[in-house]
């Protein structure tokens, strides 16, 4: 059975203002949620998949294209910084800078922007570390954490880490157990009971510290 349809009404004022809010938000980048693809620890760099489909006026959806080059975020200041090890499939959040950032990438000086463009997937900048619900990150309540994961931990500063200032520590101890054993010209009890330990405790250490190196 047809049914007969009633005059459109016409669109009024309001509807038109809607229609041009929502294209104008439509055309803005702000915040996206992606995924690395590859990352580049020399420039601290990363390509970057965007997690959701684009849909067009017509109604398709497509997939955006990768981002490529995207400066990521490290945690630092005063010349000392937090790294992690950022590999492919980590989640991101991907910030869009208000301005084309091109020319500020290549020295952090103040500089006009090299183009027009504005709040483009161009000029993207990314924070590793966001989860969704399936992937979450257990923190512990009551303590400050540092998980390596199954990768090593590098405690350092410009002259010295703490892996090879511990290995110096242990073959000192093991060192002072040969040297206090062979004066007497045999084992003490005394002085040797606390100095087994270190040969137990330097493979330990090894598998958790590594030297250091960025």
């Amino acid at each position: 059975m047809n049914r007969t349809l009633g005059v459109a009404a016409e669109p009024t004022l309001s509807d038109y203002m809607n229609l041009m809010k929502r294209d104008a938000s439509l055309s803005i980048n702000c915040v996206q949620i992606g995924t690395i693809e590859k990352y580049n620890s020399v420039t601290n760099t990363a390509s970057v998949k965007i997690n959701f489909l684009r849909q067009l006026a017509n109604g398709e959806k497509i997939t955006y294209p990768v981002l490529e080059d995207c400066p990521v975020f490290i945690l630092n200041g005063g010349g000392a910084s937090i790294t992690f090890p950022i590999a492919a499939g980590d989640q991101c959040i991907i910030l869009f800078n208000d301005r084309n950032i091109d020319n500020w990438y290549l020295d952090g000086s103040i500089k006009e922007p090299r183009d027009n463009r504005v709040h483009s997937i161009a000029d993207g900048m990314v924070l590793v570390g966001i989860s969704d619900s399936a992937h979450a990150i257990v923190a512990p309540t009551q303590s400050a954490c540092l998980n390596g994961g199954s990768n090593k931990v590098a405690i350092k500063n410009d002259e010295e880490d703490l892996k090879t200032l511990i290995s110096d520590l242990l073959d000192w101890l093991l060192n002072l157990q040969i040297a206090v054993s062979g004066a007497a010209g045999v084992v003490s009890p005394a002085y040797t009971l606390g100095l087994t330990g270190p040969t137990g405790l330097i493979p330990r250490f090894e598998s958790l510290l590594d030297e250091g190196i960025l």
